[in-house]
């Protein structure tokens, strides 16, 4: 094994994560390469001095607590920026649905129909019930969507 492959591996020679030929191999080899073994008790010396520091560092007792509740605001603001985005292509097809429906009452009132008032007032009454069923219903919807992630304030997570 070369130098690089020794130095990928060192670590779990040092965890005693290697098989025996990995770790025979490992062996032999900081026992040949001095560069090596001199990167193998270097690392030994700061995991020792880890181990005896560890008992003085720790985190304050409240680190948890502030970790989920970052976590959990996170997830909010991430699940506000969805809704957005559905509300937002949802009102695009169905505006477009819309739009196509009204062209097509259209044309076929345009080849149907001879007289330009009937055609007229055919337009009109068709546009009044395409919106008086479908769209009105959908601002609704929206209004509703827009008053409940308005009450989801982005400061109130930011606390």
């Amino acid at each position: 094994m070369d130098c690089k492959e020794i130095l990928n591996l060192i670590d779990y020679y040092h965890e005693d994560k290697l098989n025996e030929i990995q770790k025979m191999k490992v062996d032999k080899h900081l026992k040949e390469c001095k560069s090596c073994k001199e990167e193998y008790r270097e690392m030994e010396n700061i995991f020792k001095a880890l181990k005896t520091q560890s008992d003085f560092i720790s985190p304050p007792s409240d680190f948890t607590e502030k970790l989920m509740n970052k976590v959990n605001k996170e997830e909010k603001l991430k699940k506000i920026k969805r809704i957005k985005r559905i509300k937002r292509i949802t009102t695009q097809r169905w505006g477009l649905s819309f739009v196509a429906a009204g062209l097509l009452v259209m044309f076929l009132n345009f080849t149907t129909i001879g007289d330009m008032d009937i055609l007229s007032k055919n337009i009109y009454n068709e546009t009044y019930k395409i919106n008086k069923t479908f769209i009105r219903p959908l601002s609704k919807i929206s209004q509703i969507i827009d008053r409940t992630i308005d009450n989801l304030s982005i400061d109130e997570f930011k606390k």
